[in-house]
């Protein structure tokens, strides 16, 4: 008698569990991606009406009041350090959960466009090269290649400080 097939997926099983989901985003010419489970919508950028404040840091846009609560707009690109790129009808901003602190607080990031939600293995994400990015290396939490394309993984509780959003969120009182 043959032996019976094995349906045994329990390995299987544990590596879809392994694996995370990130949002990749144009920037800059750039593809860079955070973790799905920080964000909390995607607004389009036209008809926003954003707060502009002139004392705020350069790389802060403002701040949006979404159906009452009031949340700082970071230029993503301008904070990196790179070359904005023109508005245009795919920028959007993406609002997402930062770690403040201990406490999690809302941010809004503009972005040239959505990319595509990416499912990674940690075995697909490298370390942080030592030389060759063009963003602080304490900003990114990995990198990767889909498709031939390299994406950032920003660590996005790094890459934004407390003083400065609690900077914004201090005139909308």
């Amino acid at each position: 008698m043959a032996d019976a097939p094995n349906f045994d997926n329990s390995s299987k099983q544990e590596s879809v569990l392994d694996k995370d989901k990130y949002f990749g985003f144009h920037l800059s010419g750039r593809v860079l991606a955070i973790p799905v489970m920080r964000i909390t919508e995607i607004v389009e950028y036209r008809g926003v009406n954003i707060t502009h404040v002139p004392t705020l840091p350069e790389h802060i846009h403002g701040a949006l009041n979404l159906r009452g609560s009031i949340i700082p707009i970071i230029q993503l690109s301008n904070k990196l350090l790179f070359e904005a790129s023109p508005m245009s009808k795919r920028t959007c901003i993406v609002l997402l959960e930062v770690n403040m602190d201990g406490e999690m607080d809302q941010i809004g990031i503009i972005v040239d466009g959505v990319h595509k939600v990416m499912e990674l293995y940690d075995e697909d994400i490298s370390e942080v090269p030592p030389l060759g990015m063009d963003v602080n290396p304490d900003f990114i939490s990995g990198v990767t290649r889909v498709n031939g394309t390299c994406v950032t993984l920003l660590n996005v509780d790094q890459v934004f400080s407390a003083r400065e959003i609690a900077f914004v969120g201090s005139f909308s009182e």
